[in-house]
């Protein structure tokens, strides 16, 4: 089997794909005030396209695929695309993130087209306080779609929290028995700094090791190991079910392990989510497709993969991409 390395010495075998940059919900940290300029829909990629270039990854070594928008559930061939990706090898493990919205609609037949992870972004488990962090989010919609997503028993259900001081940072122990209660994992999420962020960024963030030392006067955690493709570093909650996790992009970087690539809707490969350049590959896809070239096209975007991402916060200028077109 080949093997993906990049100039660093990392094996890159997870490939995220931006299914769309539209959204159903305007939460307050991810949309700026200005909007988002959208991708009109002919420069989207269809799914022959995102397949092909699934087929050519697969082939050099990727084995890892997470579906992600925007809001991938609000791509109308959604259930095509996953189920087209697993046909490609059995192996596979594809799983998907998503605000959660439409997840009871749409899991059974996910499930059945053979989606087996599922990442559901949750900031809030009060419904007036969800509602004003996504702009008219409704709560219940999500945790029926959870309830549902563990009836079909998907093999993991992780719930991804950005935690903001004096927004949610007062129910971090609320989502640790949440995650008791369900066997759900729970993710914590260091906020990061974009042209979208809130005003007054630096007192609004916490590090991951303060949350793990909130968490951990209230209940005992044990380091543990967990299936999948983040940096998370994860814990048990002793004598329970539960599982947490903390992923700290800035207090701790954690490049040094990064194995991902992305391919951003509108056809452009993306070695860093905060890096600033990429390698379009939708003119390829488009006019054959060119194995020989689209294979050259990824190994140009893993040789452009940076050393460390440039998240950075100097001066007030903040570092920003867009992460509805990236995938977060």
């Amino acid at each position: 089997m080949k093997i993906l390395i990049d100039k660093y010495g990392r094996k890159i075998d997870y490939l995220r794909i931006s299914v769309t940059d539209r959204c159903n919900l305007r939460c307050i940290y991810c949309i700026p005030k200005c909007g988002v300029l959208q991708a009109v829909e002919e420069e989207m990629l269809n799914i022959k396209e995102i397949v092909s270039f699934v087929k050519v990854a697969f082939s050099n070594g990727i084995r890892k695929i997470k579906i992600t928008g925007g809001e991938p559930l609000l791509r109308k061939d959604i259930v095509e695309l996953v189920s087209c990706i697993a046909e490609i090898d059995s192996i596979m493990d594809i799983s998907m993130t998503t605000n959660g919205v439409l997840i009871k609609k749409f899991a059974s037949e996910l499930k059945k087209a053979g989606l087996k992870r599922l990442n559901i972004s949750l900031d809030s488990l009060c419904s007036d306080k969800y509602k004003k962090i996504t702009k008219n989010g409704n709560l219940e919609d999500v945790v029926m779609g959870i309830e549902r997503a563990m009836e079909l028993e998907f093999s993991q259900i992780k719930l991804n929290t950005v935690i903001i001081r004096g927004i949610n940072f007062d129910e971090m122990l609320d989502f640790v028995q949440y995650s008791v209660k369900t066997g759900t994992i729970v993710k914590f999420i260091e906020y990061m700094p974009s042209k979208n962020s809130l005003g007054g960024y630096a007192k609004k963030f916490v590090s991951a090791d303060e949350m793990r030392l909130i968490c951990n006067e209230k209940f005992s955690l044990l380091p543990t190991v967990v299936d999948g493709n983040g940096p998370a570093k994860y814990y048990s909650v002793y004598g329970t079910n539960g599982t947490i996790g903390f992923v700290s992009p800035l207090s701790c970087k954690f490049c040094s392990d990064c194995n991902r690539i992305r391919l951003t809707s509108d056809g452009r490969l993306v070695s860093c989510l905060y890096a600033h350049d990429w390698v379009d590959i939708k003119n390829s896809l488009r006019k054959g497709p060119d194995i020989d070239e689209l294979t050259k096209l990824l190994f140009r975007a893993i040789v452009s993969k940076p050393a460390n991402h440039s998240l950075i916060v100097q001066d007030n200028q903040m570092e920003f991409c867009s992460m509805m077109r990236i995938g977060g």
